[in-house]
């Protein structure tokens, strides 16, 4: 399977978003508490992914051999 950097980021927001939605089922938190969570946990998510895809950008650019390595793993993950 030929895959890319995208490819796999794209696969990990699917899997954030429908996390996100199973939280909303929980009657634990009301509606207003959710959307808060919702906000403080997606500004937590997309600062680290931002992170984490500039790392991967890096190792493309200066460390292709990791980067592969690295790519490998994110998609055995998923």
């Amino acid at each position: 399977m030929k895959t890319n950097l995208f490819k796999v980021f794209y696969q990990k927001e699917k899997l954030f978003w429908n996390r996100t939605r199973e939280m909303k089922d929980e009657k634990e938190i009301s509606f207003i508490g959710f959307l808060i969570a919702t906000v403080i946990i997606s500004i937590g998510h997309y600062a680290f992914a931002f992170m984490h895809f500039l790392f991967e950008c890096f190792l493309f650019v200066f460390f292709r051999k990791q980067f592969k390595s690295n790519l490998e793993k994110l998609v055995s993950v998923n």
